[in-house]
């Protein structure tokens, strides 16, 4: 899978899951609070696939690498 490709929105929610994050209320998106964030994980639920840069953003927030979550993909989607 390269850096870019967008990634799908089953296999991120999956993700979050597997790190204990709790989904929250929003109106078009969602906010997933996570464990050890200063503020919360954001995207829209609607769409079969986020684009990678906010997914990356994302990762940052967490606190993790590129690499461990693309391995994680590899693994569990």
């Amino acid at each position: 899978m390269g850096d870019n490709r967008p990634i799908k929105t089953i296999c991120w929610i999956k993700f979050l899951k597997s790190r204990n994050c709790t989904p929250g209320k929003g109106t078009n998106h969602t906010k997933w609070k996570c464990p050890n964030c200063c503020r919360s994980i954001i995207f829209r639920e609607a769409d079969k696939e986020l684009p990678f840069f906010h997914v990356r953003t994302n990762l940052q927030t967490m606190g993790i690498s590129i690499d461990e979550f693309l391995k994680w993909i590899e693994e569990n989607c």
